[in-house]
């Protein structure tokens, strides 16, 4: 029997699950906009900075996905909360010449795990300033900073 006029919770629950997922991103999207992210160059070699960079993602709120200090690549994610579905972070550490003579660049790109939450977090500007602060006690300076155009 087909009713009219009515609509079936279940089927509108269902709808407004499936048009959320459509617009899902995963850690493999924040990758994707490697070049895109706020960049930040220390004046250190490149352990001295992929030290503090893995140190200040464990001590955030984010769950640490992985960390290739072969390929520079940190993973991270942070899961869904009340006032938001989350959020992907890929953060590059790369040295500018060598591994052991600096500067050392470190970019981060944070995607929201929906493109249309307004709540969420970009966490770039959180962990620069982390990252800033804890190098900056070793006595380790920024060279300077970009946002992505």
């Amino acid at each position: 029997m087909i009713r009219s006029g009515r609509t079936n919770p279940l089927l509108a629950l269902a709808a407004a699950f499936c048009a959320a997922l459509a617009g899902c991103s995963t850690v493999s999207d924040a990758q994707a906009e490697r070049g895109n992210g706020d960049t930040t160059l220390y004046r250190a070699p490149f352990a001295t900075v992929w030290n503090a960079t893995v140190i200040v993602v464990e001590e955030s709120s984010l769950d640490l996905l992985s960390a290739n200090e072969q390929t520079g690549e940190i993973l991270a994610q942070k899961g869904a909360s009340a006032f938001s579905a989350g959020e992907n972070v890929a953060i590059y550490v790369e040295p500018a010449t060598t591994r052991d003579e600096p500067p050392t660049s470190v970019e981060i790109v944070s995607v929201r795990a929906l493109a249309h939450q307004v709540l969420a977090r970009d966490w770039g500007p959180a962990l620069h300033e982390a990252l800033r602060e804890r190098l900056i006690a070793r006595g380790i300076m920024p060279m300077g900073s970009s946002a992505p155009q």
